[in-house]
């Protein structure tokens, strides 16, 4: 969105909210922000949580909000 290029390096983004568009708002923007940004972006919000996942030549990649219920169980 930012450069009219499809996004790339990024597998999958899970957002938890309270209602299905906020999810679905805050799981684009998370996709279009990359993992860092997008995981301080979902921690500002109250009620939210994110699993991001990321791939590339080494592997899977996975960054999650401070709120995520699994983050010990992905590493």
């Amino acid at each position: 969105p930012r450069t009219g290029q499809p996004i790339t390096g990024r597998s999958s983004v899970t957002v938890v909210a309270g209602n299905a568009t906020t999810s679905d708002m805050l799981a684009t923007a998370v996709d279009v922000l990359g993992p860092e940004a997008g995981r301080r972006l979902v921690d500002g919000w109250a009620g939210a949580s994110a699993l991001i996942g990321t791939r590339d030549g080494t592997g899977d990649h996975w960054v999650t909000s401070r709120r995520f219920p699994w983050d010990g169980c992905l590493r």
